[in-house]
């Protein structure tokens, strides 16, 4: 015979559910706020041409990041913009943002920093890089 290492002893489960919380007040009794702000990204959606805010509102949370980085360029090519606005923009994080399409971009030479003296200023926003024939 094989020992399981599993008690056969019904005793010894907890039937006393009073080990588990019975008063949720300690849990969240609000849902936590999400990482973007929706107002203003329908703000920001308005101040786009039809076209960049269609591909923009077709972008999901699941796509590819070389899709969202080619967004990113675009969107730069528009306007300069901040983390945070892109991070609202794009329903992700601004820490996503920095990590997953703006360094990769800056390091490619892609996009720049509109105040390259001062990375951590708080207004800090990135633009496309120029291309000259």
């Amino acid at each position: 015979m094989v020992d399981s290492g599993l008690s056969t002893k019904s005793e010894a489960l907890s039937s006393n559910p009073d080990g588990l919380l019975s008063n949720p007040s300690g849990l969240l009794s609000e849902p936590p706020e999400p990482a973007f702000d929706e107002a203003r990204r329908r703000d920001l959606l308005n101040g786009l041409p039809g076209e960049l805010a269609a591909s923009v509102g077709a972008i999901g949370q699941r796509h590819p990041p070389e899709e969202v980085r080619a967004l990113v360029i675009a969107l730069c090519q528009f306007r300069a913009w901040r983390t945070e606005e892109l991070a609202d923009l794009l329903r992700r994080r601004p820490e996503t943002i920095r990590q997953h399409y703006l360094r990769p971009l800056m390091r490619e030479g892609r996009i720049t920093m509109t105040n390259p003296q001062e990375p951590n200023d708080p207004q800090q926003a990135y633009r496309t890089v120029e291309v000259r024939l």
